[in-house]
């Protein structure tokens, strides 16, 4: 009786699969120092570079499929471009022949996946003992990303080959060669290795069950099948991966086509007039690394017009996150000046918000009216803070670069004052969130804090930092434009910067204190004084549209309110 499927084994293989490839990203990009990419940029540099290299390494690795999830990495990470990236695809495709060579002369297959283990023993011991050294840490998340990627491999594998171990061949004879292509390819889709179908197809053919045209379209199918893991690796991944995972299913697809189409003449040539048909199994060692050279010579001098074709199909999305300049056109500056006037005032809401989640603090639409459930893309799905920062920095972008199209028409001296007071509470706005977000790290170190004193000094900044942007909300949507009433702020912070000062003065002076972070909260302290100073600043720009305060929009970077 056939085995079935062992589906929560195939499941858990995904997901350790998965949350491997993520790690490894992630590390890469961490890791991706100037000589990491000069060696990655030294070595896949041209196409025949980077065809060598995929063919070394995937004949040292003994796995077509870790090699592109490598470059799938690579990729996503920014340090290898795409053209480089499709020669070393091909490359690997001609690496994995290798195999093939191995199973049909000494039986032997080098099992990528026994690497799992020592890789997750030691990268895991490195995240435990390196704590926060930075580069051994990733490189420590690299090699357990590494584990987790051959892991799961191995899970899903498992998961299928009693299933297709006992799938019997005999009930295919009598098809055409399609259905045996097909089946390469669907036996290789479900173990996840082109090395373990190449050993399976190779034992059948010893056995006599089928002859050589049969036997070479199911290794042709074995060949699309290494794809699947790829295609995997690139799911709801970023646009470059989609670019890698389709290349190198488009470039085995249209060679798998080639192949069928030219199975009977390669079968001759291989079989008969290199006379392996004494010798099926090193025989079908030969076809496979016959019609992947094949491949390679039809691809190989089109590798920058096949990259061009990739890109065409998978164009970069631009991420865009203005709310209502991206509704304007410019040449009409009142227009286009209203609009910038209203997406300046969401930049500062966001920037605020961004600023109170640094904090911990919870957002009620007191303190923020109008931004919950309107604006917030947090109501939808959370974000990390840097999530956030990069949203703030896109949107900076795309404020600045409507600008540039608003100072190509006709303005009035009027209008270009507004324009430029505007930038500058934009660019205020960021300012002081960039501020604040280089901070991260020592700020949540200080909420982690389990000291009574640390954690009320803690709380003094959070409460400057809740009154003052509660205070500029209200003016803002209030109208009000009154120079006094917007310099109370910078009295109150005053008022506050001195309550903390003496609190903190009381604190230090108490035995066995911790100097790391009584440095931290005084640096602290200095940043959020500063970075409020340009949220107020901005913030009375938009109260008053640039119109009362000229200084401000010729000298941004002074605090100028008092």
């Amino acid at each position: 009786m056939q085995e079935g499927i062992d589906i929560w084994l195939f499941l858990a293989g995904l997901g350790i699969f998965m949350f491997g490839m993520l790690l490894l990203e992630e590390s890469i990009r961490n890791l991706a120092g100037r000589s990491f990419k000069k060696l990655i940029s030294r070595y896949t540099r041209g196409r025949w570079r980077a065809l060598a290299t995929g063919t070394v390494t995937t004949a040292i690795l003994q796995s077509s499929s870790a090699v592109s999830l490598m470059i799938l990495a690579f990729v996503g990470a920014g340090i290898m471009p795409m053209s480089n990236a499709i020669g070393v695809i091909i490359g690997s495709n001609l690496g994995t022949t290798v195999t093939s060579w191995l199973v049909a002369t000494v039986g032997f297959k080098i099992s990528i996946e026994a690497l799992a283990l020592p890789f997750l023993g030691i990268g895991g011991l490195g995240l435990i003992f390196f704590g926060s050294n930075s580069k051994a840490t990733n490189f420590s998340k690299l090699l357990v990303g590494f584990g987790f990627l051959f892991m799961g491999l191995d899970y899903m594998k498992n998961s299928m080959e009693a299933f297709a171990a006992n799938l019997d061949p005999a009930l295919f004879v009598g098809y055409g060669v399609v259905v045996f292509f097909l089946a390469g390819f669907v036996i290789t889709g479900l173990v996840q290795s082109s090395s373990a179908s190449m050993a399976i197809i190779l034992s059948i053919v010893y056995s006599g069950l089928i002859d050589y045209d049969k036997a070479s379209a199911m290794v042709i199918g074995t060949n699309l099948g290494t794809t699947i893991t790829v295609l995997l690796g690139a799911i709801r991944a970023s646009t470059a991966k989609k670019r890698v995972a389709f290349s190198h299913f488009l470039f085995n697809f249209i060679t798998a086509l080639v192949a069928l189409v030219l199975l009977k003449p390669l079968v001759i040539l291989v079989f008969d007039v290199w006379d392996f048909s004494g010798d099926p199994v090193i025989g079908l060692a030969a076809f496979h690394t016959c019609f992947n050279v094949l491949g390679v010579l039809m691809f190989i001098p089109f590798t920058k017009r096949f990259a061009d074709l990739v890109i065409y199909f998978f164009p970069e999305k631009k991420e865009t996150h203005s709310r209502y300049i991206s509704k304007v056109t410019q040449p009409v500056p009142e227009a286009a000046l209203a609009a910038l006037n209203q997406e300046v005032r969401f930049m500062l809401k966001i920037t605020i918000y961004f600023q109170l989640k640094i904090f911990g603090q919870k957002v009620s639409s007191g303190l923020l009216p109008g931004y919950r459930g309107r604006y917030n893309i947090d109501d939808i799905k959370p974000l990390s803070h840097e999530k956030r920062f990069h949203r703030i920095n896109i949107l900076l972008n795309e404020i600045l670069l409507f600008s540039a199209g608003i100072q190509q028409e006709q303005l009035t001296i009027e209008e270009s004052g507004r324009l430029q007071a505007l930038l500058n509470a934009s660019r205020s706005a960021f300012h002081a969130s960039r501020m604040i977000f280089e901070r991260l790290p020592e700020i949540m170190d200080l909420q982690e804090s389990d000291d009574p004193g640390t954690g009320e000094l803690l709380k003094l900044l959070k409460d400057r930092v809740a009154d003052s942007h509660k205070f500029i909300v209200e003016n803002l949507e209030k109208g009000i434009s009154d120079l006094t009433s917007w310099g109370q702020i910078t009295r109150t912070m005053a008022l506050k910067e001195k309550q903390f000062l003496e609190a903190y003065t009381a604190w230090i002076r108490k035995p066995s204190q911790d100097s790391a972070k009584a440095l931290s909260l005084l640096a602290l302290s200095r940043s959020l004084d500063l970075a409020l100073s340009q949220m107020k600043d901005a913030g009375f720009i938009l109260a008053t549209e640039g119109e009362l305060l000229p200084e401000i929009a010729n000298h941004h970077d002074k605090a100028t309110l008092s």
